[in-house]
C-alpha cells in the first residue's frame, strides 16, 4: 500500500514539474494547436480518410475477385458399410476467378459517386478547418481586445489617482471643495471595479480558447496578445467580393449537387431493363485425400462468359414509384443546397457593408482618439489652474478613455471581419499560414 502511494506521489511530482511554468502560445502557434488537437475539426479528418476508403473500393470493384475454399476432416457412412478400399478422409477444394465486365454502368455511376464523395469530404474538411481557424482567432481578437480593455482601465484609474492625490492635497489645505474631493474619492472605486471586470474578462477570454483548442482549462497556459491596432493601407481592405465561386461552402453545394443527381440516376436504372457481362473460371476437386489416383484426375475445370437480361414485366409499379421517390428527393435536396446558396450570398454582402463600415469607424475613432487626448490635456490644465470645474475635467477623462475604448473596439472587429473575408473568400489558412 505505502509502495503505491509513493508511486501516486512520484507521478504528481513530475506533472507538476512538467506544467510548473505556463506554455505561452503566440497567434498562430494557438491555431495551429487547435488545428491539431480540437476534437471536432479530427471528426472530419476521420470522414475524409473513409472517403478515401470507399473510393478505393470503388475502384477495385472493377478488378476480378478470386476465391478459395476448402475443406478437409474425417467422414464416416451413417448406416452404409463402407468399403475396404474407401478412404476415411473427405476433402474438398473449390478456385473461383470472376469477373464483371458489364453491369448496366451501375458500378461506373457508384465510383462516380464515391470519387465526388471524398473530392466534398476534402472541401468538407478544409472549411471546417477554416471555420475551425476563424472561431479561435475572433477569440484571440477578443481576448487581445480585452488586455487593451484591462491597460485602459488601468490607465484610467492612474489619471484619476494622480488627480486625487493633487486635489486631496488641495482640498486639505482649503483651495478645493468637500465636494470635489469626494467625488474623485468615489471615482476611484467606481475604477477599481472597472479594473476587475476587465481581469474577469480577460481570464473568460482566456477559458474560452483553451476549450476552442482543445485544451483543458487546468493546463498552465498563456497567450500573447494582438499589440498592432493599426492598419497600414486602409486602401487595400477589400469592400467587394471577387468569385462566390472560391468559397469552400459553395463548392461543397455544387459537389452535394453532382452527388445528388447521381444517386438519382443510380434509382432510375432500377426501372430500366438491367444488362450485365460476367466472366468467370472455377476450379473444384473433392476426395483428394487418401485418393490412389493422381491430383488432377478428379479434378474439374469450367470457364464461362454469361450475358444478362433482366427486365421486370410486372411489379404493381414498385420500381417506378421508387424512382420518383428518388427523382423527388433529389428536388428536395436541390431546393434545401439552393437555400443555402442563398443565405451564403446574403453573408457574404452582409460582411462586405460590415467592412465598409467598419473602414469609416475605424477612420472615425483615430481621429477622435486624436481630439479627445489634446481636449484632455487642454482640460487638465486648466482644471488644475482653476479654470474649469471636477465635473469638466471627468467629462474629459471619461471621453478620452471611451475614444481609446471605441478605437479598440473597432480595430478588432475590422480584423475579425478581415478574417470573415478571407473565410468566405477560401483563402483563410494560407492568410495565416502563408507559404
Amino acid at each position: 500500500m505505502k509502495g503505491c502511494v509513493r508511486v501516486g506521489l512520484f507521478l504528481v511530482f513530475l506533472y507538476q514539474s512538467a506544467f510548473s511554468e505556463a506554455q505561452e502560445f503566440k497567434f498562430q502557434d494557438t491555431l495551429k494547436f487547435a488545428i491539431e488537437h480540437a476534437a471536432s475539426l479530427n471528426s472530419f479528418q476521420k470522414e475524409l480518410e473513409i472517403s478515401d476508403l470507399e473510393l478505393k473500393n470503388a475502384f477495385y470493384s472493377f478488378l476480378p475477385t478470386f476465391d478459395l475454399t476448402t475443406s478437409y476432416g474425417l467422414q464416416k457412412p451413417g448406416f452404409q458399410a463402407p468399403l475396404s478400399n474407401s478412404s476415411p478422409w473427405a476433402s474438398d477444394l473449390n478456385l473461383n476467378l470472376s469477373e464483371k465486365l458489364y453491369d448496366n454502368g451501375e458500378s461506373l455511376i457508384l465510383y462516380k459517386v464515391a470519387k465526388l464523395k471524398k473530392e466534398n469530404a476534402e472541401l468538407i474538411f478544409r472549411s471546417e478547418r477554416d471555420r475551425l481557424c476563424l472561431l479561435v482567432a475572433s477569440e484571440y481578437f477578443k481576448y487581445s481586445l480585452n488586455k487593451k480593455l484591462y491597460d485602459v482601465q488601468k490607465k484610467q484609474y492612474e489619471l484619476i489617482s494622480e488627480e486625487f492625490r493633487i486635489v486631496e492635497n488641495q482640498y486639505h489645505l482649503g483651495m478645493k471643495t468637500e465636494k470635489d474631493y469626494l467625488r474623485f474619492k468615489t471615482n476611484i472605486s467606481r475604477s477599481r471595479l472597472d479594473i476587475l471586470e476587465a481581469e474577469n474578462n480577460i481570464l473568460r477570454s482566456e477559458l474560452e480558447l483553451k476549450r476552442d483548442i482543445g485544451l483543458q482549462s487546468q493546463f498552465p497556459a498563456s497567450f500573447q496578445p494582438i499589440e498592432e491596432t493599426s492598419f497600414k493601407n486602409l486602401e487595400e481592405i477589400p469592400l467587394s467580393f471577387q468569385k462566390t465561386e472560391n468559397n469552400l461552402v459553395y463548392k461543397s453545394i455544387l459537389l452535394q449537387e453532382s452527388i445528388n443527381e447521381s444517386a438519382a440516376e443510380l434509382s432510375r436504372k432500377k426501372y430500366r431493363p438491367e444488362v450485365s457481362l460476367t466472366a468467370g473460371y472455377s476450379f473444384q476437386n473433392s476426395g483428394f485425400l487418401g485418393n490412389p489416383s493422381s491430383f488432377m484426375s478428379s479434378a474439374l475445370g469450367n470457364a464461362n462468359i454469361m450475358l444478362t437480361l433482366k427486365y421486370n414485366l410486372l411489379d404493381w409499379g414498385t420500381r417506378g414509384r421508387q424512382s420518383e421517390i428518388a427523382f423527388i428527393k433529389n428536388e428536395i435536396q436541390s431546393n434545401e443546397l439552393t437555400t443555402k446558396k442563398l443565405g451564403l450570398d446574403a453573408e457574404i454582402n452582409q460582411l462586405l457593408l460590415d467592412l465598409k463600415q467598419l473602414k469609416e469607424n475605424y477612420l472615425l475613432s483615430v481621429e477622435l482618439l486624436r481630439l479627445e487626448e489634446i481636449s484632455y490635456h487642454a482640460l487638465q490644465s486648466d482644471y488644475r489652474q482653476g479654470k474649469f470645474s471636477y465635473l469638466d475635467l471627468a467629462t474629459g477623462i471619461k471621453d478620452f478613455v471611451d475614444a481609446q475604448v471605441k478605437l479598440y473596439h473597432t480595430a478588432f472587429d475590422l480584423k475579425t471581419a478581415l478574417m470573415k473575408y478571407h473565410f468566405y473568400n477560401g483563402t483563410l489558412y494560407e492568410t495565416i499560414f502563408p507559404k
